[in-house]
């Protein structure tokens, strides 16, 4: 942002009615994260140049600039189905989008376990006893919700897990059960974050390219300022990164 001469002039982690005088005072807004938006939202309706990242409220008003979560998790299966893997475990967490203006929560499933459930029904694979869902993202939550597989009677082969913190965490439940990644669960996970490539094994995941997400939010923004009105929305592809924690040189 400020290679192209443009300052930040607030960070506002909350959108309540309290913070609408700060942001009309604003050229641009750049919105992070999952808000529910109403119609004749009054804020909104005057703010001149916004972009959404990471949601699309609206592609017929709004900027956007989003990662298909659902094709990034039948990527996930698809690697581990190409390694021959068919019992396959989903750990995860619901969803919160917030009312924009109220600063309220609702809780919503998750595209990841939505697309996971729907794909694995397709394949003709889905097993219900399979899928662990926190109310987090977080690694204690990764880390419970393996505990709790581990116990159950009936262990997958592999787990797709949303988040690359989960699956770190997880590693450490396996760990301590005596289990072995790869060679007695498969792990699978979402983000590429910087400590996935130093986890033991290295961790395979599915890249979300958070910095492009970044770069795109701000030219379009730049653009709306320099006077385009058509809204765009644009969809960052993930890459699948291929490491020690599915496999595959094990099994080909």
């Amino acid at each position: 942002i400020q290679r192209l001469g443009l300052h930040i002039t607030a960070t506002i982690r909350s959108v309540g009615r309290e913070s609408y005088d700060s942001l009309l005072s604003m050229d641009g807004v750049i919105v992070i994260g999952k808000f529910e938006i109403a119609p004749d939202d009054l804020l909104l309706n005057r703010l001149q140049n916004i972009v959404f990242v990471d949601y699309s409220p609206d592609e017929s008003r709004y900027d956007s600039v989003i990662v298909d979560f659902e094709q990034v998790t039948v990527m996930a299966i698809d690697h581990l189905l190409s390694l021959g893997y068919r019992k396959i475990g989903f750990i995860g967490s619901r969803d919160s989008i917030t009312s924009f203006g109220t600063d309220t929560g609702i809780d919503r499933i998750d595209l990841r376990h939505r697309r996971f459930e729907s794909y694995m029904m397709e394949k003709g694979l889905y097993e219900p006893q399979h899928v662990y869902i926190g109310s987090n993202y977080s690694m204690l939550m990764g880390y419970q919700l393996m505990q709790q597989a581990i116990v159950a009677k009936d262990f997958p082969e592999a787990f797709v897990l949303a988040s690359d913190s989960m699956a770190i965490a997880a590693y450490k439940a396996l760990e301590e059960a005596g289990l072995r990644v790869p060679k007695d669960i498969a792990i699978i996970s979402i983000d590429d974050i910087e400590m996935a490539s130093y986890a033991n094994p290295p961790l395979t995941t599915i890249k979300v390219y958070t910095e492009q997400m970044g770069q795109s939010a701000v030219n379009l923004l730049m653009e709306q300022i320099a006077g385009r009105e058509i809204p765009i929305k644009v969809v960052v592809p993930p890459r699948l990164m291929v490491r020690g924690s599915c496999g595959a040189a094990v099994r080909y």
